[in-house]
């Protein structure tokens, strides 16, 4: 006997064409993703999704466009500008500008990272999955691939240091999934020179001085040749608590909860300074090396009120700055929120940035040089955008919230002010006697959508999208604008 579905008189439920929608939406992303092919027929059937939930979610022909302005983080190597949109989760493109004309000249995507450049060739790191990740030279005329090296599994995190014609790779694998290592390659052909397993270590620093380049990892620290790998020494020791690691002609020094000094040529100690009984968390940093001299704040307890001047040739602190003994009247209390509290040493002098005053002194002697106040305030939100960049050529250059300021570094005075756009993350640059900076602005039909549907609405074909990138360079010593240049180009869908 038949028997036949009889029809039913429940109306289906908003949730649950609300669930079907969903689950619809991420068997075709799945589909798209491992099969590209798919692309037209997932286009296609999303434009016919006309009953259900997602079609609130899809903007009609006519939805107006949305404009917004976004930062740009920026980058200088050698005379190429690398540049990126910040905050714009729908395009992944990054731009590379030549320095001296702001001409673009090329632009990258799918998630490639610049981590450095020479004269004719700049280099990109592309993590495609947890598998796999590469690492390609590229030349700069035609941006055409001169080699790539394919990491697999793909490191969790990675630093790039290039020296003598040969590019440092450390390759370190957190959390005990596999090993941390250091590849040399050659930096014009690519061929691996050496790799140097780093003894159970789950990430590790390095530094390259000379012909050796220096290993911090938690066993202790290594002497390694440039040219070969080989050791040529090993000091194991317990460096737990050590986070940095630099070189001169004499010393290689580690910086962390204590201040390290090892002959170059055997890895001996040359000199030890504690935390002088200081209650844990303690921590110096390294600010600086010049002329003999090693610079190092405290950071206890996020503070960093303390200044050491250290002779190297011994370890003998020959000045000692407490900041907040000092200025207690305008040093930042504990968990201020919103506080500006920024060291540096550059161009032979120490510099404080304290909100929207700083303060030099000497790098000799630790006494004040002088004293630079200004009425600044932050943009909402951009409170933490201060920074002090570099003093060169006589002049000192900073960025006090969202004003970029250039003072003479003998005396303090202002020469100049540039207001950069009101953004969070907008950040200035320098390199050599130009600074630069830049904005996006951000075109869009489509209002930010709910997560679980991103990835479709990107690729829907109603969907667009541009940015147009604003760059600006300036005249360091005038503060005159140099060039302006800007790039509309559409989003990656």
């Amino acid at each position: 006997m038949e028997h036949t579905k009889q029809p039913s008189n429940k109306q289906p439920s908003i949730k649950g064409c609300l669930t079907t929608g969903i689950i619809s939406l991420v068997l075709l992303e799945l589909i798209v993703l491992l099969f590209p092919g798919c692309r037209e027929a997932e286009l296609l059937t999303l434009a016919f999704l006309s009953n259900g939930a997602l079609n609130q979610y899809l903007p009609p022909s006519s939805a107006p466009f949305v404009t917004s302005r976004e930062p740009v983080g920026l980058s200088v190597y050698n005379d190429m500008l690398y540049a990126s949109v910040i905050q714009m989760v729908s395009d992944d493109h990054s731009y590379l500008f030549n320095t001296h004309t702001g001409a673009l000249q090329t632009i990258t995507g799918n998630g490639q990272d610049v981590l450095g450049a020479d004269q004719s060739l700049y280099f990109t790191y592309r993590q495609d999955t947890l598998q796999a990740s590469t690492l390609t030279a590229l030349r700069r005329s035609d941006n055409t691939a001169v080699w790539h090296h394919t990491f697999d599994p793909s490191p969790l995190s990675y630093n790039l240091q290039l020296q003598n014609g040969i590019l440092f790779f450390a390759s370190a694998e957190e959390g005990g999934t596999g090993p941390s290592v250091l590849y040399a390659f050659s930096e014009r052909s690519g061929a691996m020179l050496w790799h140097y397993i780093v003894p159970q270590s789950n990430g590790f620093f390095y530094t390259v001085s000379n012909d050796s380049v220096f290993i911090l990892g938690v066993q202790g620290i290594e002497a390694l040749s440039i040219t070969d790998g080989r050791t040529r020494w090993v000091r194991q020791e317990d460096t737990g608590g050590q986070y940095t690691i630099v070189a001169d002609n004499v010393n290689v020094y580690t910086v962390g909860e204590r201040i390290q000094a090892l002959r170059i040529s055997d890895g001996r100690e040359r000199w030890t300074i504690g935390p002088d009984g200081a209650p844990y968390p303690y921590l110096y940093k390294y600010l600086g090396m010049q002329a003999g001299m090693l610079y190092i704040s405290d950071d206890q307890n996020g503070a960093g009120s303390e200044v050491r001047a250290i002779r190297v040739q011994d370890g003998k602190i020959l000045w000692y700055l407490n900041l907040r003994q000092r200025y207690p009247g305008i040093y930042p209390q504990q968990n201020t929120q919103g506080a500006v509290n920024l060291l540096s040493f550059t161009g032979s002098s120490l510099y404080w940035m304290v909100n929207n005053q700083l303060y030099a002194f000497r790098g000799s002697d630790g006494r004040q040089s002088w004293h630079f106040r200004d009425q600044f305030t932050p943009a909402p939100g951009q409170n933490m955008d201060s920074q002090i960049l570099t003093s060169t050529d006589g002049i000192t250059y900073i960025q006090m919230y969202n004003d970029l300021v250039a003072l003479q570094s003998s005396n303090g005075h202002k020469l100049w002010t540039i207001l950069l756009p009101a953004l969070f993350d907008t950040k200035a640059v320098v390199d050599g006697s130009t600074l630069f900076y830049s904005y996006a602005v951000h075109i869009s039909n489509v209002p930010p959508p709910p997560h679980f549907v991103i990835s479709a609405i990107s690729a829907f074909s109603l969907y667009q999208c541009q940015n147009t990138v604003h760059l600006f360079a300036l005249q360091g010593p005038t503060g005159m604008q140099q060039w302006h240049k800007q790039y509309t180009l559409p989003c990656n869908r």
